[in-house]
Parts: structure tokens; C-alpha cells; sequence
């Protein structure tokens, strides 16, 4: 419990900007209003901060922690998840992806359970515009001429790319398209290769995997943290060599980094990193994994793996596997695809995931490239 005298006090922010609760007026500036996506392939990404200034921890209680509801909830979907609990006067995120079914105006409702005693059902409108395929939207003129392997969007509608080809490997856009010229990043590369992967914190600066080697002066193997004008976060030291292909970022700032990595200390193919870049040492994957091409993270904590190995821990698994949260293997989820390689997938928030790749069967039913799971592993027969 609370204890006596002690009561959490919950808080909601979007960008930064505190969300009324009952909200029913989306809004850029909150980022509950966001802006207009393309009915295939629009994605759109937010991040939400929930604070506690109260004195005692905020327990969230809700099943899922983060629900959706409204009249189009299916075009919105929790893509990642916080921590059960907010100690007094700490925070935590969640992030929530507009994904839009069909043109014009879609609407949701998000919801925030918790033990606090005047805001307990915390709640707040969302909404989004949908766009014909292949709409161009004229006020954006981007001319790259490159091969685009990563992206991510910033909060204040300036977006990240990451390049596959020749240098510079990592530029910043305006909302318009024009290059942001006050973004100065200089990644090395031995391989010939740049950036694969792309993650915005909350507090702005920005993470990147790939196949660099440093950043300016600063050792940087397969990850660095950048400043939110590209130069490096010297905090952030990792060590190791290797190349880094998939990325996730944990609710407590930990971040899950797969690949063909080598760090002393870590499991081979597959790391956990503190805040500040050093290797977890509660996790541990023995013999490590290889062939990884995708991660996930489930809302109780526990780690999906995807790709195209044969062993995890060198216990046999094939394409995919979850993991506890300490990297030991969770022998309670089977799934068995028959196919080459798992190269995405998506939590569902209720357990349930969607896996896509090389594949035509799961567990020996007939499914064409793309699967729902439940818990277990098994496919849903709905």
C-alpha cells in the first residue's frame, strides 16, 4: 500500500505539455491530435510521460495498463508500454501509434487506470486524419537521392533519417522536407554501411544503431547517443565491436540492442545496456543469439526476439522466442515457424502479437507470410 499519509498524484503529458484529464480537444501541441497519415504504410508516433508528484508510488492497475476505446480504437495501438509502478515525484512513458484503417477524421479515447484517489480512470481524447493512398502532401519536398534505411519522427515534426549508402549517414529534415542544417552528425563507418535503427527519448536526444563504428572522436560500436543538434552525448559509452540491426528502448531507459554485437560482459547477439551505454549485467542469454532481426517488448516485461536463428542460450528455437527479463529463455511461449527468417512484429497490448516474414506455416498452420499469436505461441484461430 500507500501507507499512511502517503498518496500518489498522477499527471499526463504530451510533449511535454500536461493533458486535462476528461480531454476531449485534441491538439497538436499536446500531441493528442496527430496530424494526418496515409491509409498504407502512414505511420505516426507518440510518446506520452506519465508523472507522479504525489507521495507515495502510483500503482497502475489498469488490464492493459493503457487501453484504447472509441469509435476507430483499432487505428490506434499501444506500441509501448510502461512499468506497473511510478515511484513519488519520478516518471515513465508509453508510446501510441496511429496506424489509420480509412480516410478522414478517426477517433479514440485512451484510458490510464490507477490507484489515485481523485483521478483513478484517467482519460483523454486522441484523434487523426487518414489519407487516400498515394495522396502527396505538396508542402513537402524532400529530395534525397538515397537509399532511407531508418526514420523516426521528433517531437516537434522534424524528422530523423537514416542513410545505407555513402556519408553523411544520418541527417535531420524539416517538417517541409528541407534539410535542418543546424543537425551536424559525423558517423564513422568502416563497414560502408550507416544507420539502421532510430529512437527518440523523451528528453529529446536521440539514439541510433547500425554498422558505425564511431562519432566524431567517441567510440561508438553499432550504437551512440546523439545531442538534439547530432553531436555526441559523451555520457552515453559503449564498448564492444560488431554491427547493431534491431533496437528497443525499455519504460526504465534500458535499451535492448540485437545484432552481430561483441561487449564484455554481454551475451553475444544480443545486449541490454543501462541509461549510460554500459552492459547490463542481470541479463544474460548465455551462448547469446544469432541471426536477430527484430525485437519486441510485451507489457509484462518480457522480450520478443525475431529473425532467422536455430538456437537461444543454445536451447533449440527457430525464428522467434520470448524472454524473460532477466534474457533467460521463456519455455512457456512455442511457436514454431517453418520459413527462413521472422523479420517483424507487433504487441498487441492483450498478449496477443503479430509476427510477419519468410514463412508459410506456424505450429503447422497454413498462414502467408503474417500471423496473430496468443500468449502461448499458438495461432489465434480467430
Amino acid at each position: 500500500g500507500t501507507g499512511v499519509g502517503l498518496a500518489p498524484e498522477v499527471a499526463i503529458l504530451g510533449d511535454g505539455m500536461d493533458i486535462a484529464a476528461g480531454d476531449t480537444t485534441p491538439s497538436p501541441e499536446d500531441h493528442t491530435d496527430f496530424g494526418k497519415a496515409g491509409t498504407v504504410g502512414g505511420v505516426i508516433v507518440r510518446t506520452f510521460t506519465i508523472g507522479n508528484s504525489g507521495t507515495g508510488s502510483l500503482t497502475l492497475k489498469g488490464r492493459p495498463l493503457i487501453s484504447i476505446s472509441g469509435p476507430q480504437a483499432g487505428d490506434f495501438m499501444v506500441t509501448s508500454l510502461p512499468p506497473g509502478t511510478v515511484p513519488p515525484g519520478g516518471d515513465t512513458s508509453f508510446q501510441i501509434t496511429f496506424l489509420p484503417s480509412a480516410p478522414g477524421l478517426r477517433q479514440a479515447t485512451i484510458q490510464v487506470s490507477s490507484d489515485d484517489e481523485n483521478e483513478g480512470n484517467f482519460h483523454f481524447a486522441v484523434h487523426g486524419s487518414g489519407r487516400f493512398p498515394g495522396e502527396v502532401q505538396a508542402v513537402f519536398s524532400a529530395v534525397l537521392g538515397r537509399d532511407i534505411q531508418a526514420m523516426a519522427l521528433q517531437g516537434d515534426g522534424k524528422i530523423l533519417i537514416g542513410l545505407n549508402s555513402t556519408p553523411p549517414w544520418l541527417m535531420r529534415l524539416q517538417a517541409d522536407g528541407t534539410l535542418d542544417t543546424d543537425f551536424k552528425s559525423s558517423l564513422y563507418s568502416q563497414y560502408g554501411k550507416g544507420v539502421a535503427g532510430i529512437a527518440v527519448q523523451p528528453d529529446g536526444k536521440i539514439l541510433v544503431t547500425g554498422s558505425f563504428t564511431s562519432i566524431d572522436d567517441v567510440p561508438a560500436p553499432g550504437i551512440a547517443r546523439l545531442l538534439p543538434d547530432g553531436t555526441p552525448d559523451r555520457t552515453f559509452q559503449s564498448a564492444g565491436s560488431g554491427q547493431a540491426v534491431c533496437m528497443t528502448v525499455q519504460p526504465d531507459g534500458k535499451i535492448l540492442l540485437g545484432g552481430n554485437l561483441r561487449m564484455e560482459g554481454a551475451s553475444r547477439g544480443l545486449v541490454r545496456l543501462n541509461a549510460d551505454g554500459a552492459p547490463d549485467p542481470s541479463f544474460n542469454l548465455g551462448s547469446g543469439i544469432y541471426g536477430l532481426t527484430c525485437l519486441a517488448l510485451m507489457e509484462n516485461g518480457k522480450i520478443m526476439a525475431g529473425g532467422e536463428f536455430t538456437t537461444v542460450g543454445g536451447m533449440a528455437k527457430r525464428g522467434i522466442a520470448r524472454l524473460n527479463a532477466d534474457g533467460t529463455l521463456d519455455p512457456e511461449f512455442n511457436a514454431a515457424p517453418n520459413g527462413a527468417k521472422v523479420q517483424c512484429m507487433a504487441p498487441l497490448g492483450d498478449g496477443k502479437l503479430i509476427i510477419a516474414g519468410f514463412f508459410n506455416q506456424v505450429n503447422g498452420i497454413l498462414c502467408d507470410g503474417i500471423v496473430r499469436l496468443l500468449a502461448d505461441g499458438s495461432v489465434d484461430p480467430e
